[in-house]
């Protein structure tokens, strides 16, 4: 969990999605993301982040590459607001 320990991303909060292509692959396409192999090797995939409820249904998707960290915030106290 490099990535995540870079990114000081507390592991109660967060979950990287890790694994071999065939294994990730179905996981991307379940959340409607692709994934493209790059000329090294790697694999492509958009870089995301999911608000995700307690009854585990997805209720905002944020692009990574144009966070707006102060509406995440706001989506984040709204659905814990909202819990019974």
């Amino acid at each position: 969990m490099r990535y995540a320990d870079r990114l000081h991303a507390p592991p109660e909060w967060w979950i990287f999605l890790r694994g071999e292509p065939w294994q990730v692959g179905p996981v991307l396409a379940a959340y409607g993301d692709w994934t493209r192999r790059r000329p090294d090797g790697k694999i492509d995939h958009p870089a995301r982040a999911y608000l995700i409820d307690p009854a585990g249904y997805i209720r905002e998707s944020y692009a990574l590459a144009r966070l707006d960290q102060r509406r995440a915030l706001r989506d984040i106290e709204a659905l814990l607001r909202a819990r019974p």
